[in-house]
């Protein structure tokens, strides 16, 4: 403990450290108080090293405690156990105040949060109530006496109060020391849509407008989009970055807003449900539904479940300076091949495109098909199938989303591929569909695909492909 204090250990070292605690409860309690004790000190001593003398800042007073989340390569670790995550933890914890790295190890905390353990993650000390929303998103209380109780709110979706007793949907992160975050927003919606953005700050003003988008405006249409969407943009309508060198996480609410696509009257805003198709600590991706397309008449508004309305894309790095561990090849960061799926032999049809070296895709879907369909994203050199995604029973779906990374030099070639059942037959077999690019912006794409059962409307599958980072990419398509 005192040279991985000191020091830091070799990687050989690490090893040995764990074989000792691995199976012995003494060495883990012993472990762990000496954890906390570091800990704790290093926590002290980073409050007396960053506070500047005299009265404190107002904002500070309700600040979350610095909690930090495992290492980069935690993979190399042991599963999570009482004592594991406190060891990947203490690398970066044990660091007098500056959260500067220690020899051969990881970086200090970074990503969303809301994918480590309870006991890892830091959280807001109160969420105040809504007090109304409009097209900038939700306005929240500011006032003392109409606080809400104290509570601990953890990054990752959560409930937010409205305070006519309603309740209503939002997505906090956590922007950890030495990280920052690129966000891009994405729209692809009848009705008309917007992404705020706020800070938590603490004190009277709880919250911080950062930022806000929306998708009114004329501009291309895609060869999906609804006749009667007038006055609407679509695709990427913006980029926002943020770095936090100081020494305390900073927390971050996403809330999405809509207006239905058929006028009203009262012509309210309201807060759209979101989904959270990945999360990780190098990215997440966020859709939010609105209210679905305007009903025919006599009918009521139904959502139509495909959470692609709006969008936003997270990618966590490093800030300048400092550094992760390089990792080999792709890294898809999302779930694993979906069971369900047996992969046509034809795989060399779809949509091809390649990653530039440094470079990260996210690849989100979702079907209208009233067959059997899913979604595939297959390495274009070898044909390993690398994520898969397929729809339940219902008749719209979205198919989640997935992240790869090029940790390589060199580009790597990939290939997004549809496919679909002619029947819902046990025997019925997976084919390819047909690909069409709907929509095209630089970096990304709406890839509509058909499963050529006769309509030919490149809407039975749709995919939207967004390239972040590294060098230019290209994109190519190649149809059946």
């Amino acid at each position: 403990m005192s040279a991985l204090h000191d020091d830091g250990l070799s990687r050989r070292d690490l090893a040995r450290l764990e074989e000792l605690l691995k199976d012995d409860p003494a060495a883990q309690r012993r472990y762990r108080e000496l954890v906390d004790t570091h800990i704790a000190l290093c926590v002290a001593s980073s409050s007396m090293e960053t506070e500047p003398s005299g009265k404190e800042p107002a904002n500070r007073s309700q600040s979350a405690p610095l909690v930090l989340p495992p290492l980069r390569g935690a993979s190399v670790l042991p599963k999570p156990t009482s004592w594991a995550w406190p060891l990947a933890t203490v690398m970066v914890a044990l660091v007098a105040g500056s959260l500067l790295f220690m020899p051969g190890s990881d970086p200090a905390p970074r990503g969303a949060g809301s994918v480590l353990g309870p006991s890892q993650q830091a959280g807001l000390t109160t969420l105040p109530a809504i007090t109304h929303v409009s097209w900038e998103g939700p306005a929240f209380q500011s006032h003392v006496d109409q606080a809400l109780p104290q509570t601990r709110v953890l990054p990752g979706a959560i409930t937010l109060r409205l305070q006519e007793g309603k309740t209503a949907e939002g997505y906090v992160f956590c922007l950890y020391p030495g990280t920052s975050v690129d966000l891009v927003a994405t729209f692809d919606a009848t009705g008309e849509n917007s992404l705020s953005i706020v800070e938590f700050t603490g004190g009277e003003q709880p919250a911080t407008k950062k930022l806000t988008f929306h998708n009114a405006g004329e501009g291309p249409r895609p060869f999906h989009a609804n006749p009667a969407a007038k006055n609407r943009r679509y695709g990427v309508l913006g980029h926002w970055t943020e770095s936090n060198p100081g020494p305390l996480p900073r927390f971050f609410l996403l809330t999405g807003v809509h207006k239905l696509a058929q006028a009203t009257l009262d012509a309210e805003w309201r807060l759209s449900e979101l989904e959270v198709l990945l999360e990780n600590e190098d990215a997440v991706h966020i859709g939010w539904d609105d209210s679905g397309p305007a009903p025919v008449a006599g009918e009521s508004y139904q959502a139509d479940g495909d959470y692609d309305d709006l969008a936003a894309s997270l990618f966590f790095t490093p800030i300048a300076g400092m550094r992760w561990p390089d990792s080999p090849g792709q890294c898809v960061v999302s779930g694993n091949v979906d069971s369900q799926l047996a992969i046509p032999d034809d795989v060399g049809s779809g949509f091809e495109f390649d990653l530039p070296p440094g470079g990260r895709a996210i690849v989100k879907g979702f079907s209208e098909a009233s067959y059997p369909s899913g979604m595939v994203l297959i390495d274009a050199e070898s044909n390993e199938v690398l994520w898969s995604r397929v729809k339940p029973r219902a008749r719209t779906a979205h198919l989640g989303a997935a992240c790869i990374s090029n940790h390589s030099q060199s580009l790597q070639k990939l290939r997004l591929v549809a496919v679909y059942k002619a029947s819902a037959a046990e025997d019925a077999v997976w084919q390819a569909s047909a690909v069409k690019t709907l929509y095209e912006q630089p970096r990304f794409r709406i890839l509509g695909f058909d499963d050529s059962l006769g309509d030919e409307d490149y809407n039975d599958v749709r995919a939207n492909l967004l390239i972040e980072s590294g060098s230019a990419s290209t994109l190519s398509s190649e149809s059946l």
